[in-house]
């Protein structure tokens, strides 16, 4: 999701985005002649962060952002995205 439009080019609903799935989410995104983000959000520790995943990025000029861990306010804004998204998709069922 853009920080600033709050546009977003895929929603994913799930626990968690492996990075495989990540992965599949740039192709698909850049097949469909979409431009791919500046930056994703990462909120796990760098440790745990995918080589492929990794390197996808560099080829596509994408940062990786990596949330500081246990520092909360470095995920609000993704975790009100998360609530909303949450919630309306509830509300159509």
């Amino acid at each position: 999701m853009d920080n600033f439009s709050r546009k977003y080019m895929y929603v994913h609903a799930g626990n968690s985005l492996k990075a495989s799935k990540a992965i599949q989410v740039m192709e698909t995104i850049t097949y469909g002649n979409e431009m791919l983000p500046k930056r994703i959000k990462v909120d796990n520790v760098s440790r745990y962060i995918s080589k492929i995943l990794d390197r996808r990025a560099y080829e596509n000029e994408v940062e990786l952002d990596f949330s500081r861990p246990e520092k909360p306010p470095n995920n609000l804004f993704i975790k009100s995205f998360n609530a909303s998204t949450k919630d309306e998709c509830l509300k159509v069922n």
